[in-house]
């Protein structure tokens, strides 16, 4: 069982911190055991980036 605020693959997270602060993401996959890539839409190209776990959060 997971922690429900643990994002799986598919879902929306927002940023809460760092140079991307207010952007919503989509959560793809763990990317090691402190960060995780994100696929963000940035000037509307599609963008996949790694963060610090601690800089976003699952949308409710």
């Amino acid at each position: 069982m997971t922690d429900p605020e643990t994002p799986l693959s598919g879902d929306k997270v927002v940023i809460t911190a760092g140079v991307f602060e207010g952007l919503q993401a989509i959560y793809t996959e763990p990317d090691g055991e402190a960060r995780s890539m994100l696929l963000l839409n940035l000037l509307n190209k599609q963008v996949y980036q790694s963060l610090d776990n601690r800089l976003f959060q699952k949308m409710q």
